[in-house]
């Protein structure tokens, strides 16, 4: 083994020794961090309240985050928290050691970036030599590996809110359905959720887990909150309003749920026709870049072999 080769190796071995120290010094600090808002957070919880009547809303929202709270990251929505804690549970993980698997998955991430980028730019001949350039790279990808797992989470939410609110208007007119013959909200929901279990499985999800708060929490408006909280779409949030002041003033429940069933069909058929009249100017390029060319080189193609036999005999 020359000197080169072994040059080569030591350069590869610091890049590997200073993306792992960067990569603790990043746990460090988040470590750090999130310890600082779980003690401030728990101080907030066993802080005396002024009043008993003030004290009773944080009781009830203690009560209906307590399956989402677990001292996850506070930089997420609640819609993002709950997404974090299916994904866990589906990887067998106890939602109590969610955070400290939320944070290994993003140190990582962190090391698995910035350790291949900078083996990868260390066999390139363009900028092989170049070892402030690997440690850049590196450096950029390795916040990229720290970005990643909340970039897909956040997608991961927002897609399975989007198609949840998809099957929101099949699942009112169950509801009406149910509430006609004689169910109370809570197994009017809970009947609704096991009929949409096969075509919709993320919106019978939250209407079970809305039917389990409804039965659980004081409070009807807090379990309803905390279904327009977990998926933050403006219909839900609509449907949620106008349950909510349905049962607070005592309103018929059927004509409120086929009211807003009946506005949330126009509103996805206006949608659809929106799309649809967005088609041609989105086929426009795909056009020009796939299908013109077919054409003319059918119709021009023939002429064009002409031409070259004329001239070039």
């Amino acid at each position: 083994m020359g000197p080169q080769d072994i040059s080569q190796t030591g350069m590869i071995l610091l890049g590997a020794a200073l993306s792992l120290i960067w990569a603790g010094v990043i746990m460090v600090i988040y470590s750090i961090h999130m310890r600082r808002q779980t003690i401030d957070r728990r101080i907030g919880l066993i802080s005396p309240k002024a009043t008993v009547k003030s004290a009773e809303p944080n009781l009830e929202v203690a009560i209906g985050k307590a399956k989402a709270a677990h001292d996850l990251p506070s930089g997420m929505t609640e819609r993002e928290q709950h997404e974090l804690l299916r994904i866990f549970t589906r990887w067998k993980v106890p939602q109590g050691y969610a955070m400290q698997a939320y944070a290994a998955t993003r140190v990582l991430s962190v090391v698995l970036l910035a350790s291949l980028t900078f083996f990868a730019f260390s066999y390139l001949p363009a900028i092989g030599g170049n070892a402030l350039i690997h440690y850049l790279l590196a450096m950029a990808f390795g916040v990229m590996g720290w970005i990643l797992p909340h970039y897909v989470i956040q997608k991961l939410a927002a897609h399975r809110a989007m198609t949840a609110a998809r099957g929101l208007p099949d699942a009112l007119e169950l509801l009406v359905i149910c509430v006609e013959v004689g169910l109370a909200l809570e197994d009017s929901i809970k009947r609704a959720a096991a009929e949409l279990q096969h075509t919709n499985p993320d919106l019978a999800e939250e209407l079970y887990l809305t039917s389990a708060d409804l039965e659980i929490l004081p409070s009807q408006d807090q379990a309803l909150a905390n279904l327009a909280a977990r998926l933050e779409v403006p219909s839900v949030r609509s449907v949620v309003s106008t349950l909510t002041q349905t049962l607070r003033y005592g309103t018929p429940l059927v004509n409120a749920l086929r009211l807003v069933a009946s506005e949330l069909r126009n509103t996805s058929l206006i949608e659809m026709e929106e799309r649809a009249n967005k088609l041609p100017t989105l086929m426009t390029l795909p056009m020009i870049l796939f299908i013109m060319p077919t054409i003319f080189l059918v119709v021009g193609g023939p002429a064009a072999l002409r031409l070259v036999d004329t001239f070039f005999k």
